[in-house]
């Protein structure tokens, strides 16, 4: 072999080589027509997953078979997927630039209107034109008689090629949870966009939306843009003649208006990448999906560590709930037991008077229902905390026959109910202890409620007291006498604080300790007046009557005033009320009903940032809200 041979053997295999990568190349820029596609792979619900699929012809649902990694797989079921009330959109997208005039652009008229015709009746369509700038024709409409005749009206070019901007605009037509595919057919290049190429595949992904690019040959067009498009969208380009427009948009609407949703019990393994194949008589694809991992064992994606979930889960609520009926049975029928053995041991061993009001006092005690053992735990908890003191002083000025131990025992009980309430109900061990937290507050907020009410009634009684103290000053009584008076005529629960006042006198405290040792209990500032300005006048003298009467008028004055404000600012301290209560009512009714969509607010960096920023908000909002409505009078 000669060297001019070997020369020409070379170059010629190189060139071979050339063509061959050439033309592989240009076959991977122009994908295939296939009459089946894989539109969606939904694995949320594991191992049960849904697949999209949209074929190209007429086949039958008996005849779809689904394939994991090469081995077939159940199906559960097969369903059209507008009869699963999932809405199909779709936007036809017209170049109507100069290079499309007379014969293409008639031609692309008319294979749109046929791809109309061939769209099922529940398929919403809308149209668009871009030159110089995108025209929307006819917004998103489920008429297509309407859409037929704007196509007719496409007959006009303008110079200008702005394709980047008309397939943005048309992801803007888009709304709604429904398929949305953009039908795109030009025969340039894009040209005088505002948009680039990666701004429209953004616009576009950001609706969801696929995009089936035609483009029709001819030296300017851009197929290398074209097919960068679709295939960033899930769509697919295909290149045509004008004599092949019609054949091809028939095909595709037929492809997207039959769609399958294909539901399927999955093999693999959690965690592992799977080959999900779709064969039908017209054709097959392969889609390569990721299986979502398992957090736990009987847990779902989007639901990691539900707490008392699966057989075991069952169990244990199972064993809880009837294990807080006992207790809750024996607490309450074993409190009654008790006090009635209580009584009838008194009743046979005489017991003295101030025993039988002590079994009396646990009887009526509202907390009588907490157990002994509760009860002594509460003690030490309340002593070795340091409340207990300040905790008896409140139940006092409230008038509750409870200890401090009863009221903590209580809060121990409530708390763990609400533990358990919780977590049954959200099924969460993030909002589980905060209903805990909740139930062990209600006893603490019945005492300050108890609290709160009596206090209101002892400062309405004041004026009926301070007038009995002066008329019984005036018909020549003693004050000892007139305290005593006002004991026996006033009512729950002015009538035992004076009552308690004259026995203290009578066992020798001095008038001006018992007398300040009840403005103390009551601590409301009339109570405070009054008693002032009985001491001063008992020490300097005068007449004690008409100083009695003079308080008496100030202070039914002042509550009156007091009453009027309370009426005229009752709207606003009940919107200040559902206000403040709305978002925890919200974030619990939410995570109730949908945990995953909550979870997001504790499990991700923005979701936290929001929760602390909301939490700081509410804090600065409750303030000054407060302050806004609250008037001292």
């Amino acid at each position: 072999m000669t060297r001019k041979m070997r020369i020409a053997l070379v170059t010629g295999l190189f060139l071979f080589l050339v063509s061959a990568i050439g033309g592989s190349l240009g076959r991977a820029a122009l994908p295939s027509d296939s009459p089946v596609q894989i539109r969606k792979v939904d694995t949320s619900a594991y191992p049960t997953v849904s697949v999209t699929v949209a074929v190209g012809a007429e086949v039958s649902q008996g005849d779809i078979r689904v394939t994991e990694n090469g081995s077939p797989s159940t199906i559960i079921t097969i369903r059209p997927l507008l009869e699963t009330g999932r809405r199909v959109d779709v936007v036809l997208a017209i170049d109507t630039s100069r290079s499309v005039a007379g014969a293409p652009l008639t031609q692309a008229v008319a294979a749109a209107q046929l791809f109309v015709r061939s769209l099922p009746a529940g398929v919403s369509v809308g149209v668009l034109t871009f030159s110089n700038k995108p025209r929307v024709l006819v917004p998103m409409t489920g008429d297509h008689e309407s859409v037929l005749s704007s196509l007719d009206s496409v007959t006009r070019t303008q110079p200008g090629t702005k394709l980047y901007d008309g397939v943005a605009a048309a992801a803007a037509m888009f709304s709604g949870p429904a398929q949305h595919n953009i039908v795109l057919l030009t025969d340039g290049t894009d040209v005088g966009s505002a948009l680039s190429l990666d701004q429209a595949i953004k616009a576009v992904s950001k609706v969801s939306a696929a995009v089936f690019s035609v483009g029709l040959q001819g030296s300017h067009t851009d197929f290398a843009g074209l097919n960068k498009l679709s295939e960033a969208t899930g769509g697919k380009l295909q290149a045509a003649s004008t004599a092949d427009l019609a054949r091809l948009y028939q095909n595709l609407g037929t492809q997207l208006g039959r769609q399958y949703l294909v539901l399927y019990r999955s093999k693999g393994p959690a965690g592992a990448q799977v080959t999900i194949g779709l064969t039908t008589p017209a054709g097959q694809d392969l889609s390569i999906v990721l299986m979502p991992r398992l957090s736990a064992p009987g847990s779902t994606p989007g639901e990691p560590g539900r707490l008392l979930f699966g057989v075991w889960g069952l169990a244990i609520t199972l064993s809880l709930s009837f294990l807080a009926a006992f207790l809750l049975s024996t607490m309450i029928f074993g409190a009654r037991y008790r006090s009635r053995r209580d009584r009838e041991l008194a009743v046979r061993l005489s017991a003295p008077k101030w025993a039988q009001e002590e079994g009396k006092r646990q009887q009526e005690s509202p907390a009588a229902w907490v157990p002994g053992s509760l009860v002594q735990l509460g003690e030490v908890v309340a002593e070795a905390s340091g409340f207990k003191s300040s905790l008896d002083r409140k139940l006092e000025r409230a008038g509750l026959p409870v200890t401090p131990g009863e009221v903590v025992g209580a809060a121990i009980v409530t708390g763990l109910l609400g533990i358990v309430i919780g977590g049954l109900l959200f099924r969460s061990l993030l909002i589980a202890p905060i209903v805990g937290v909740l139930g062990a507050a209600l006893p603490f907020l019945f005492v300050q409620r108890k609290l709160r009410k009596r206090l209101d009634m002892l400062q309405s009684q004041l004026p009926d007291v301070l007038m009995i103290l002066a008329s019984s000053m005036r018909a020549g009584h003693s004050f000892q006498q007139a305290l005593d008076a006002v004991a026996q005529e006033i009512g729950e629960p002015g009538g035992p604080e004076f009552a308690r006042v004259v026995t203290e006198i009578r066992l020798g405290r001095p008038f001006d300790e018992a007398l300040n040792a009840l403005a103390e209990r009551v601590g409301t500032e009339e109570f405070k007046w009054a008693i002032m300005g009985v001491n001063v006048q008992r020490e300097i003298g005068g007449n004690l009557a008409e100083i009695l009467d003079t308080l008496s008028e100030t202070v039914r004055e002042r509550d009156a005033v007091r009453r009027q404000v309370q009426v005229l600012s009752a709207e606003g301290r009940l919107s200040v009320k559902i206000l403040i209560a709305m978002p925890f009512l919200m974030a619990l009714y939410l995570a109730w009903i949908n945990g995953d969509y909550m979870r997001l607010l504790w499990t991700t960096r923005p979701g936290i940032i929001f929760l602390v920023t909301g939490a700081v908000l509410m804090v600065v909002g409750t303030i000054w809200a407060r302050k806004t409505v609250k008037i001292d009078v």
